[in-house]
């Protein structure tokens, strides 16, 4: 009979999916340049119960899921020029909000926010 001489290490090959998790800001939309309060309601996909998550805009954390938080949501201004038509443009592209926890897949809230481009034919 041969002995385990603890030499060798014995890899196990698993994959943990991070569980589903869904969140909702109140209220929707989101009033842009104005400080208002905010709660981002978060809990498990499968068992409806709340989830203790970071809330991030623009990957600065901001809150806690499921309480009442104060915050200012702004555009965020991108000038550029389209190297085709040599015109300029100026897109206005709304705060990215997502919640993240431990164990949780992340997610990305809908904040009833969209982009919106201009174009001018001069400097903008």
């Amino acid at each position: 009979m041969e002995s385990w001489s603890g030499e060798q290490t014995l890899e196990i090959d698993y994959l943990v999916q991070p569980a589903p998790m869904a969140a909702q800001i109140q209220p929707c939309p989101v009033v842009l340049g104005q400080s208002r309060g905010y709660m981002v309601r978060v809990w498990d996909a499968v068992t409806n119960l709340p989830v203790n998550a970071t809330i991030f805009v623009n990957g600065v954390p901001v809150g806690q899921s499921n309480l009442s938080f104060i915050y200012s949501f702004m555009m965020k201004i991108v000038r550029g020029r389209d190297p085709e038509t040599g015109l300029y443009y100026i897109e206005q592209t709304p705060p990215t909000l997502t919640v993240k926890a431990p164990g949780y897949q992340t997610v990305i809230v809908d904040l009833g926010v969209m982009a919106f481009t201009s174009a001018c034919a001069s400097a903008c």
